[in-house]
C-alpha cells in the first residue's frame, strides 16, 4: 500500500502500476484481486491489468467496467494497460496468451514484451538476441490483431544479458541499454509505440551502483524516444527486491529525464535578445524580470538532490539515502485519499469475495 501511495503522489510517475510487490501473505491464487482493488480504490492513475491468464483478465475487465460505466464504455474508452510477457526463446504460454486474447477482445492496450537473456535464452550476440526478441513481440502483436483488428499494442523490450560468471541475469548494463534503444528504433520502423527501460539495477542495496545503473537504464530509452517506461522506480537485485528510498531516488531521476526530454524551446522570448542587450557585457541577469518569469518553467526544481553549500549541508550531513527516507515519509504523509464512492467499493468487494470463493474451491 505504501508503494501505491508513493506512485500516486509522485508527479513524474504516470501509471500506478500492477503488482508493485508480491504480497506473499495472500493466497497466490487470488492475490491479484486484492491488488486490482487497491489500485482502483487508492489511486486515480492508470492501473495495469492482471495477466494471470483468462480469469485474471476477465476479472480486471469486470472490475474496471463497474468503475467506468460498463463494458461498452470501457471498450470505447480503454482504461487499463497490461503487460504480456513472452517466454524466451520463441514461446507464448497459455496463461499470457489467454490474458492477451481477453484484453484484445475488449480493445484494451497490451504491451507485448520479450526478455531475452543474451547468452542463455538467446544468442550471445546482441543482433541475434534482438532478432529473437523481434520474432516474439511480432508474434504477440499479430495474435492481438488477428483476434481484434485495431487493438492498441505496444512493442515491449526488457532484454538483457546473462552474467557468464554467475549464470544469473544482469538487467543493468550497457548491452541492455543498447537493446532498449534498439527496441525503440524497431518500434518506430513498425509504426507502433515502444516500452522498455526502467530504473533497474543488479545492486542489492541503495548504493552508488544502484544510482548509476538506474540512471543509465532510464537514460537509454529516454534518449531513444521510448514511449512508455515500466519498472521506473524502487527496484533492486534484478526485480527481486523493492526499496522505498530507491523509489524516491528513481523518481528524482525520472523528473530530471522528463525535463531533458522536453528539450529546449526556441522562440523570441527564450532567445532573450532584448534582455541580453539590456544587461550588456560583464553584468548579471539575477535582477531581471525575464529571469523572474522564466526560471520557474525553464529550471526543474529538485525534490531530493542537495544543492546547498558545503557549510549548509554539514549542519545535518545527510546522505542521499537519508534524505530519500525523509522525503518518502513526507510523500506518504501528503497522500490524499482520492475517495472512491462507498457504494462502488461495496460492489467491487462483493465481486472479489465471490470470485475468491470460486477460485479457492
Amino acid at each position: 500500500m505504501k508503494f501505491l501511495k508513493l506512485a500516486h503522489v509522485a508527479k513524474d510517475i504516470n501509471i500506478s502500476g500492477g503488482m508493485l510487490v508480491e504480497p506473499n501473505d495472500l493466497d497466490d491464487r487470488v492475490r491479484y484481486l486484492d491488488v486490482l482493488y487497491a489500485h482502483l480504490r487508492y489511486s486515480t492513475k492508470c492501473p495495469m491489468g492482471s495477466s494471470y491468464g483468462t480469469d485474471g483478465a476477465k476479472d480486471t475487465i469486470e472490475l474496471l467496467a463497474a468503475v467506468f460505466g460498463g463494458r461498452d464504455v470501457l471498450k470505447e474508452k480503454p482504461a487499463v494497460i497490461t503487460l504480456i510477457n513472452t517466454i524466451s526463446p520463441l514461446k507464448l504460454d497459455e496463461r499470457q496468451t489467454g490474458a492477451l486474447l481477453e484484453y484484445a477482445i475488449m480493445n484494451q492496450p497490451v504491451i507485448i514484451a520479450s526478455l531475452v537473456m543474451a547468452g542463455s535464452t538467446g544468442p550471445a550476440t546482441l543482433a541475434g538476441c534482438m532478432a529473437v526478441q523481434n520474432a516474439e513481440v511480432l508474434a504477440g502483436i499479430t495474435l492481438a490483431q488477428t483476434v481484434s483488428p485495431g487493438t492498441p499494442v505496444i512493442y515491449g523490450s526488457a532484454s538483457s544479458v546473462t552474467d557468464m560468471h554467475s549464470g544469473s541475469v544482469s538487467i543493468a548494463n550497457g548491452e541492455a541499454g543498447l537493446m532498449a534503444a534498439s527496441a525503440a528504433q524497431m518500434a518506430k520502423f513498425y509504426g507502433v509505440p515502444c516500452r522498455s527501460g526502467g530504473g533497474v539495477t543488479d545492486s542489492k542495496t541503495v548504493d552508488g551502483q544502484a544510482g548509476y545503473e538506474s540512471a543509465i537504464m532510464l537514460m537509454a530509452p529516454v534518449s531513444a524516444g521510448t514511449n512508455i517506461i515500466l519498472h521506473t522506480a524502487g527496484i533492486l537485485q534484478y526485480w527481486l527486491c523493492m526499496s522505498f528510498e530507491k523509489f524516491v531516488m528513481d523518481a528524482e531521476i525520472a523528473g530530471i529525464l522528463r525535463r531533458f526530454r522536453r528539450g529546449i524551446e526556441i522562440d523570441e522570448q527564450s532567445l532573450a535578445f532584448d534582455v541580453v542587450s539590456k544587461v550588456g557585457p560583464g553584468n548579471h541577469f539575477l535582477n531581471q524580470k525575464h529571469t523572474r518569469i522564466h526560471h520557474k518553467t525553464e529550471f526543474r526544481k529538485p525534490m531530493l538532490s542537495d544543492r546547498q553549500s558545503y557549510e549548509g549541508w554539514a549542519i545535518e550531513s545527510l546522505n542521499t539515502e537519508d534524505r530519500a527516507h525523509q522525503l518518502c515519509q513526507k510523500m506518504v504523509a501528503d497522500y490524499e485519499d482520492p475517495g472512491l464512492d462507498e457504494g462502488l467499493q461495496k460492489e467491487l468487494q462483493s465481486y472479489i469475495n465471490s470470485r475468491k470463493e470460486e477460485l479457492l474451491k
